[in-house]
């Protein structure tokens, strides 16, 4: 079963989702009025007005970093079970192909790997379809494939780096919709004590969005290095095994029956 997310597409219905609020005048009108009541008291409060402090458009972006927050999890998850060396090449399948090659069984081996989804079992299915071709064709057929399923294991690492990029990205974009709301709400209003408390505190909101977009973002980054080196190790490992496998058909020759 092939598990994956499009994330353009997750994205796309937050817009939507969101869109009212980006042009709702009297959102705007009642977050503006906001900044110039007294900081929030509890925790859930504080929340909320970090969130909302800045608009529609603030949301919008608070949306969109919960997004990155859990797709890095399920991300995350999904490479841990995916990105093993077992997953990869299962030591059952493996040493029932040996023992069928072994006894000369290709037909037995062939059938072994179609019941498979794993890449080992793709990998010696597509060279042994080409087993009448000689043995050239099979270890290139196998080496196409090898670099097929790398691309696929790759696929975890590209997901990982682009919640990387795009998370202190959106971060950043907050923050500066953040300052210039507030800016712009507190130019209204007298500068008095007050006012200048209230304007620290609510610039001090508008950075929050930075720090939740780089808390999502180091740990993608870490997590793309170390399963880019676990995928390569793991490449290395189907490409021996697969070289392993396929010796025995160096002189093999094929019975038309």
């Amino acid at each position: 079963m092939k598990i994956g997310f499009s994330l353009r597409r997750i994205m796309s219905a937050l817009a939507w989702i969101c869109l009212p609020l980006l042009w709702d005048g009297s959102q705007a009108h009642a977050a503006s009025s906001a900044l110039e009541t007294a900081a929030p008291t509890t925790t859930t409060s504080l929340i909320l007005t970090v969130m909302t402090h800045a608009g529609g458009f603030g949301v919008f972006i608070w949306l969109c970093l919960i997004l990155c927050a859990c797709a890095l999890g399920f991300v995350l998850a999904l490479a841990c079970i995916m990105l093993r060396k077992k997953k990869a090449a299962p030591p059952v399948l493996v040493e029932s192909v040996r023992n069928s090659l072994e006894q000369g069984d290709l037909l037995k081996a062939i059938q072994q790997c179609e019941k498979n989804s794993t890449p080992i079992a793709r990998i010696l299915r597509e060279g042994f379809v080409h087993v009448e071709e000689g043995f050239e064709v099979i270890q290139d057929a196998a080496h196409v494939m090898c670099g097929v399923e790398e691309e696929r294991l790759l696929r975890h690492v590209a997901r990982l780096r682009s919640i990387a990029i795009f998370a202190p990205m959106l971060g950043l974009i907050g923050a500066m919709q953040g300052l210039i709301f507030s800016f712009s709400a507190f130019s209204k209003t007298t500068a008095d004590a007050l006012q200048q408390t209230l304007l620290a505190a609510h610039v001090s909101y508008s950075l929050w969005p930075v720090t939740l977009g780089l808390i999502i973002a180091v740990p993608a980054g870490i997590g793309s290095f170390f399963f880019k080196n676990r995928a390569a190790r793991i490449t290395l490992h189907l490409r021996t095994l697969t070289l392993d496998l396929i010796k025995t058909l160096r002189d093999v020759e094929v019975v038309q029956e």
